[in-house]
């Protein structure tokens, strides 16, 4: 009975070989992956672009999960605050307070009014700030 049991045990356990996606050398943590920086796997070219959120040494697996959106504001980088309505435009110069992905909302610094707004990374260096 124990030896059936730890059989469907290993069964249920086996997966389905499918190549892994590999480190080919130590991937530091906020870089971006380079084609140079995985072997193997039909699921590489997905990960290439993305930025690492952790360390990984060479040889570690490569998961989805370690991967972010790369980011296109730093913080304290000098950037531009947009604000479009219709057809005003103003551009403002600002400070970053954080880090952000395009899309993503991440509060800045008018460094001519010294006011602290939130706005969407539109593209790098570039923060949209619209009225709600």
């Amino acid at each position: 009975m124990r030896a059936r049991l730890l059989l469907v045990a290993c069964l249920a356990c086996a997966a389905p070989a499918q190549a892994e996606v590999l480190a080919a050398r130590t991937v530091y943590a906020r870089a971006v992956l380079t084609a140079e920086d995985v072997t193997g796997g039909p699921d590489a070219g997905a990960l290439i672009g993305r930025e690492a959120r952790i360390t990984i040494r060479a040889g570690q697996a490569l998961r989805p999960e370690d991967f972010v959106a790369p980011a296109l504001v730093e913080r304290n980088q000098a950037i531009v605050l947009s604000y479009d309505h219709g057809d005003l435009r103003i551009s403002a110069a600002g400070r970053a307070l954080g880090r952000a992905a395009l899309g993503e909302t991440v509060r800045a610094m008018n460094l001519q009014s010294k006011t602290i707004v939130a706005g969407r990374v539109i593209a790098a260096g570039t923060v949209a700030v619209n009225s709600d």
